[in-house]
Order: structure tokens, then C-alpha cells, then sequence
């Protein structure tokens, strides 16, 4: 559970730099290119004032004008409702291609939920 005043927001995205500039120095993934899984577990209405638009802005423009790497495709698992709302701001700044790389997980994630809540009645 990420407690933004121990850990800020910043620190998360320093860290997925440092990981992200190790990966790429594979040359194998230089040429394929890698697969990246988020875990939105324990993200709550808590968090989510330290997520700013401003961060989210910064962390897309990054991903995808500076950052030399190939995003064969980016899963998201265990997020809640809340993550629609980021998702529906992130959406707007991601360009087409790695915008269909997402969103067709979440195409799954969200048809699997509902048969779940189906289920559940």
C-alpha cells in the first residue's frame, strides 16, 4: 500500500526511469522491444491527489517521445474503479499506437469484471 508522504509520487517515477533505462540496455530489447505489467493494487482515493494530471502529462510525454524504447504493449491488473478516471485523462495524452496497446487489455479486464458482478447477483 503506497503511502504518498513516506514515498512521493516523484520517487515512483525516478525509480521506473532507473528500471526502465536498465532494461533498455539489453540489446535484445533494443530490437524487441519489452512488455510492461502495472499493478494497481492498493491504489485508492487516498493516492490519487498525488497523482496530478501535470505528473501524468509528463510521465506520457516521456514514454513516448523520450524515452528509446518499443512498448509492445502495457497490462494493467488489479485496478479498481478509480483507475477509469486516471485512465480517461492518461488516454488523452498517449498517442494511437500505444493508446490501442492498453486499451485492449482493458477491453478484457473490463468484460471479465462485469461477468464477475453478473455472477455474484
Amino acid at each position: 500500500d503506497w503511502n504518498p508522504h513516506e514515498h512521493p509520487f516523484g520517487d515512483y517515477m525516478r525509480a521506473l526511469t532507473c528500471g526502465l533505462l536498465n532494461a533498455i540496455r539489453s540489446p535484445s530489447t533494443q530490437v524487441a522491444g519489452f512488455k510492461v505489467i502495472v499493478d494497481f493494487s492498493g491504489f485508492s482515493f487516498r493516492q490519487l491527489p498525488h497523482v496530478s494530471p501535470t505528473y501524468l502529462w509528463l510521465f506520457a510525454e516521456a514514454l513516448q517521445n523520450c524515452f528509446p524504447a518499443r512498448f509492445r504493449a502495457v497490462h494493467i491488473v488489479n485496478e479498481g474503479h478509480l483507475f477509469t478516471y486516471i485512465w480517461a485523462i492518461l488516454k488523452q495524452l498517449l498517442g494511437t499506437k500505444l493508446k490501442e496497446r492498453v486499451s485492449d487489455f482493458l477491453l478484457h479486464f473490463c468484460v471479465y469484471y462485469s461477468e464477475q458482478q453478473k455472477s455474484k447477483r
